[in-house]
């Protein structure tokens, strides 16, 4: 491995850092403004956009996995911003809506980083949001690990 390579692989991992640094002070902030984490707030701001949603469309939708959604879920019901329902045409399935309370969370808290990062985004000519989506998505493969 050539001296340019190591000092690109730092670079990379040492923005990397920034980005993951940025995502923990965030999540700070959102935490010490609205008492949410950032995955309950983003719940939170899914469901404010639906009408209804069940807990695996709300994992779907913050890329979360569905065990994990339902502690999520849990703690935002558990401070009244979100109710579980039986849906009326198949009581099998049970629906999160937003509470009032939900809603004037959801309108008063601060944008969630992706929100942020979207805004941004939609200001870069389509190439390059298509060229970083495309970068992400290679280096997102490479450090993906699996035990073998």
């Amino acid at each position: 491995m050539s001296k340019t390579e190591k000092d690109l692989g730092l670079k990379i991992l040492m923005d990397l850092r920034k980005i993951t640094r940025a995502i923990d002070l965030n999540s700070k902030k959102l935490s010490s403004e609205t008492s949410l984490t950032a995955p309950q707030l983003v719940s939170l701001i899914a469901v404010y956009h639906h009408e209804a949603l069940t807990l695996a469309e709300i994992a779907e939708q913050v890329h979360l996995s569905s065990s994990t959604m339902v502690g999520v879920i849990d703690r935002l019901e558990a401070k009244n911003l979100v109710v579980r329902e039986r849906s009326k045409t198949d009581r099998r399935q049970v629906l999160i809506r937003i509470t009032d309370e939900g809603r004037k969370m959801a309108k008063k808290s601060p944008l969630p980083l992706q929100e942020k990062l979207i805004k941004s985004l939609s200001k870069l000519p389509e190439v390059q949001q298509r060229n970083l989506a495309k970068a992400l998505e290679l280096l997102v493969k490479m450090l993906d690990f699996k035990d073998d």
